[in-house]
């Protein structure tokens, strides 16, 4: 989309969502908190909903760097064969549309699954009784057209009464609408709350048993019920009932997989997270996606399934301002010509050509080599930064082992200093002084290696050492590790203190990790 007609798109849709109508004072709910958020943290969004309801939405924060165009990596799916046509692992990008500088990009989520009550508010012309049992329970036989309605109605609703308490994205406000494959999937594995291997892993971690966390099918779980929300322990991002319980309709259409990408054949519907009727525990996984055609074939009636409900999220226009669509025309350009020396830019080279070319055929292979040339630069740059990540944070896990080694050094000298003081003997005292040593050789070891990745950081001269630290900083705030704060704050010290001037003295690596890596 050229410029110009980004800025029409834009335009149009400003006035589409202002409409005529003066946005109003957000009603406050009249439904109890059991009916919306029986399970409340302070870190809640709760926006209103017609008939005094509300819903209650959580941040699912998507750290990466501050660029425009920067996106979060994710490893989505899974390595088994026997389903590989359907969920093989596969590298896919996202980032959420609120946030960026110091406040990490983030999108927001529903906390549970829309309920019965919440989805009849929202559709019909009398208002639900808010607070009833069946009230309580996942809105399912709701076709993924009634529940695209549904999102469509909530917009209008809260861009009419509660435009105020919508998060935005530039002047944009927010809207509602169902979740990616890619943002439910990311979500349900924890997102930048879990470490790597826990993202990884068949589900999110569950450290009091399945049971606790999702409904399936059987007589330890769900016995063939449907349950109310909030009943089961949340994932490690504060959302309930993602594996089981009710599946969930998804934004876009079904595709297979083909070892890694997206087929090209663009299919049915899809649901996600597995059922209380027809998922055992042995099947609940994060990859599940099962898919469904859009309508009953006998009757052409929009498919609706006891089993299947919807989730919403909060989402914006990509181009949330007028001056968005040249900042991300500019950083586009950019990274085409990333690392390419001004007398040898290969895309400045095809550009040449091109103006010198008439013959349509040579244009359209010209135009091919470079898009390829593009997705080389970007991917190339990719890994860098992944790479680079991955040294601060080992880096960093370095140092705090570093100081940690070195505190028990210490315990170890007074020990051998004066026995006495820990119920010790003289006789010990050879004992203490091996394994003194071999403390002080693994401090002067971890100072090493160290001191070797804050070399290689340094050498990256294409990597922003600072930004991409601050991505490891929004992660581990994430995944509570606040320990590991300060020495990342240190490794990016130290490696662009080596770009500048080179690498500092090992004493003074030394000094400063004993000094700066307590965690403290």
């Amino acid at each position: 989309m050229s410029v110009k007609k980004g800025r029409w798109v834009w335009v149009l849709a400003s006035l589409f969502f202002a409409g005529s109508a003066v946005a109003q004072p957000a009603p406050a709910p009249t439904w109890p908190q059991s009916a919306f958020n029986p399970q409340p943290l302070p870190e809640d969004l709760i926006l209103p909903m017609p008939c005094g309801g509300a819903m209650a939405f959580r941040r699912i924060e998507t750290p990466t760097g501050d660029g425009v165009l920067d996106d979060r990596p994710a490893l989505l799916g899974s390595a088994d064969p026997d389903t590989g046509y359907v969920e093989y692992l596969r590298r896919v990008y996202l980032v959420g549309p609120f946030g960026g500088g110091p406040q990490p990009r983030h999108f927001f989520m529903a906390k549970y699954e829309a309920t019965r009550a919440q989805i009849d508010a929202l559709r019909l012309p009398q208002c639900p009784a808010g607070n009833t049992a069946a009230g309580r329970q996942p809105a399912v036989s709701l076709s993924w057209f009634e529940a695209m309605e549904a999102a469509q109605r909530y917009s209008g609703f809260l861009l009419r009464n509660a435009r105020a308490q919508l998060p935005r994205r530039g002047q944009a406000p927010a809207f509602v609408r169902l979740p990616t494959e890619q943002e439910w999937e990311y979500a349900a594995r924890g997102g930048a709350a879990v470490g790597e291997a826990d993202f990884q892993a068949r589900t999110f971690p569950m450290p009091e048993g399945v049971e606790a966390y999702a409904w399936f099918q059987g007589p330890r779980s769900a016995a063939g019920r449907l349950s109310a929300i909030g009943l089961k322990r949340p994932n490690p991002l504060g959302l309930h009932d993602m594996l089981g319980n009710a599946a969930e309709w998804v934004l876009e259409p079904f595709r297979l997989n083909r070892v890694g990408r997206n087929h090209g054949l663009a299919g049915g519907l899809v649901a996600r997270g597995g059922d209380f009727r027809t998922t055992t525990e042995g099947q609940l996984r994060s990859s599940l996606r099962v898919e469904y055609a859009p309508f009953v074939a006998d009757s052409g009636e929009p498919t609706r399934l006891a089993t299947i409900g919807t989730r919403f999220v909060l989402a914006a226009p990509t181009q949330g301002s007028l001056a968005d669509a040249t900042s991300f025309r500019d950083a586009f350009q950019a990274e085409t010509r990333a690392r390419a020396t001004p007398g040898d830019d290969p895309a400045a080279l095809l550009d040449a050509l091109r103006r010198d070319q008439a013959d349509p055929a040579m244009l359209a292979a010209l135009d091919r080599l470079g898009a390829a040339y593009a997705r080389e630069t970007r991917d190339r740059a990719d890994r860098a930064r992944l790479a680079a990540r991955a040294q601060i944070q080992a880096a960093a896990v370095l140092a705090r082992g570093v100081f940690i080694a070195n505190s028990r050094a210490g315990g170890l000298q007074a020990m051998i200093n004066n026995p006495a003081s820990v119920g010790g003997t003289a006789q010990q005292v050879p004992a203490w002084r091996g394994m003194l040593g071999s403390v002080q050789t693994e401090v002067e070891g971890g100072v090493r290696a160290y001191a070797a990745i804050i070399a290689q950081l340094a050498g990256a001269a294409d990597v922003a050492v600072g930004t991409e630290a601050e991505v490891v900083q929004q992660d581990l705030r994430a995944q509570r590790v606040p320990e590991l704060a300060g020495p990342v704050a240190l490794v990016a010290r130290h490696a662009q203190a080596a770009r500048g001037g080179g690498l500092p003295p090992m004493a003074t690596l030394r000094t400063d990790i004993l000094r700066d890596a307590s965690g403290r």
